[in-house]
């Protein structure tokens, strides 16, 4: 009987799957901070930001390199306040780091006249100085972006698995797991390999996996 093999389609997984978003930024900038965190979890992205993430007794360094090290985005707030931010710095220096590693993707959002410092002055940034929703679309534009990269990918078969799974549809039907007619409620006929005999075919694709077959022209 000639069959067909279905993949599904890939989900994109939501945003949190990228984790905590790190935003640095100067002190002096925590309204737009506020604001933008607040848009960013109404998307339902997570953030995280030291306003919320630390309590009296924190050891702050160590606290932000650990924050820094599982981050797959940084945003970095760059404005005229910047510059004098020794913890903006610090935390620039450990984002480029793991960025240049291929380990995060590091955002500046620029706002008023601050001066992109050197570190990131290479990279596309977000532009807030004419209006925020301009901002906004483009940095929503960048992390939807690195979601699609979480998302799985069909994988493709060669023709030499396609004729190894001919084989398994007809050992499937010389040991009577899968009948020769088509159930006629339903197009989908669902195998697991579970129910199989050892062989070579149920360690080749596991024990409990599924197969989806369903009948061509028939």
């Amino acid at each position: 009987m000639p069959f067909s093999i279905v993949i599904p389609k890939p989900v994109v997984d939501p945003p949190r799957q990228l984790g905590e978003i790190f935003i640095s930024h100067a002190s002096q900038d925590k309204r737009f901070v506020r604001r933008l965190t607040k848009q960013l979890e109404e998307k339902d992205y997570s953030t995280w930001v030291d306003e919320h993430k630390l309590t009296p007794g924190h050891p702050l360094a160590t606290k932000l390199s650990e924050a820094i090290g599982k981050a797959q985005v940084v945003i970095v707030v760059i404005s005229k306040h910047s510059k004098q931010s020794n913890w903006l710095k610090y935390e620039l220096n450990l984002a480029t780091e793991r960025m240049v590693k291929n380990h995060c993707r590091v955002i500046p959002i620029v706002l008023g006249e601050g001066e992109v410092p050197p570190e990131i002055k290479g990279i596309v940034y977000a532009d807030f100085r004419t209006t925020f929703k301009q901002g906004w679309d483009n940095l929503l534009r960048a992390l939807e972006e690195e979601v699609a990269k979480l998302a799985p990918r069909p994988k493709m078969f060669s023709q030499e698995i396609e004729r190894l799974l001919r084989v398994v549809y007809d050992t499937l039907l010389s040991v009577s797991v899968l009948s020769s007619q088509p159930d006629s409620r339903s197009q989908w006929d669902c195998i697991e390999f579970k129910d199989l005999p050892p062989n070579k075919f149920g360690k080749m694709f596991g024990l409990g996996t599924r197969l989806y077959l369903t009948s061509c022209g028939l």
